[in-house]
């Protein structure tokens, strides 16, 4: 499979605002994305028994900015990536003892929105600002995926790692100290995820239970040093189904 694709995109804004004080002013902007791919991608069997598919990614993005009219030229990059893909998928042993195997890897781009991008102020209240930044980068994402299944068991295991992430995060005005301006920033950080699920059939009954373990690892700057994010957060979930006459089913969540 072989492909290629085109893209052209324009924006304009243009901020006015009666008021030049608390950090405030009004701005005319224009945005401009050029982005040309090619992509190509196999898929077959390895070794009669290893499903394989393996693609490749090249991207060229090319950003103008303008500021009231002017190109601004540290904030106009361009980008040249290649982004690969593999998965193998297999089985050992065969029907209801069988194990499937899964793993993949894929690295992609996340581009940051218009709205992250502009340079206009807006007021929440005496403490609080909110504003773009048209300084962001692309973020480029690394994932691995691991997937398990045998029987009533299905288990996950995943691995982000995001190259220059794109974050909220709120600072305090150097000239102000009082006030907090909430903002866009770049930060390279990683995210762990592992799901179990067991889902026993019975006849009459069908439960459903997940357990999902999440951790973030994550430092961000904070007034007189740095905080890390790095806490593993723990959910279950479960679901049951009940088997009704008439083919009437009964689902209970919680």
């Amino acid at each position: 499979c072989v492909g290629t694709q085109y893209q052209l995109t324009n924006r304009h804004d243009n901020y006015y605002i009666p008021l030049n004080d608390f950090g405030l002013s009004a701005s005319k902007t224009k945005q401009q994305e050029q982005n040309v791919a090619g992509f190509v991608q196999w898929n077959g069997l390895l070794a009669r028994r290893y499903q394989l598919t393996a693609g490749l990614r090249y991207e060229h993005a090319a950003y103008d900015y303008w500021m009231n009219g002017q190109r601004d030229v540290d904030q106009s990059p361009s980008y040249n990536n290649l982004f690969p893909s593999l998965s193998v998928a297999t089985a050992i042993g065969q029907g209801r003892k069988a194990w499937q195997l899964m793993f993949s890897y894929t690295a992609k781009t996340q581009r940051p929105h218009y709205s992250q991008l502009s340079n206009k102020v807006t007021y929440g209240n005496r403490f609080l600002l909110q504003s773009g930044n048209p300084n962001l980068k692309p973020t480029v994402i690394h994932s691995v995926n691991l997937t398990m299944v045998h029987g009533m068991v299905q288990a996950v295991a995943m691995v982000d790692h995001y190259k220059d992430g794109i974050l909220f995060w709120g600072r305090s005005v150097p000239e102000r100290p009082s006030v907090t301006k909430i903002s866009f920033l770049n930060k390279s950080y990683t995210q762990m995820q592992g799901i179990l699920t067991l889902a026993p059939r019975f006849k009459y009954w069908q439960p459903n239970f997940t357990a999902v373990y999440t951790q973030t690892f994550c430092e961000l700057p904070v007034v007189g040093g740095v905080r890390k994010f790095n806490n593993p957060l723990f959910t279950f979930v479960t679901s049951q189904v009940f088997k009704l006459p008439a083919h009437i089913d009964l689902t209970a969540v919680y």
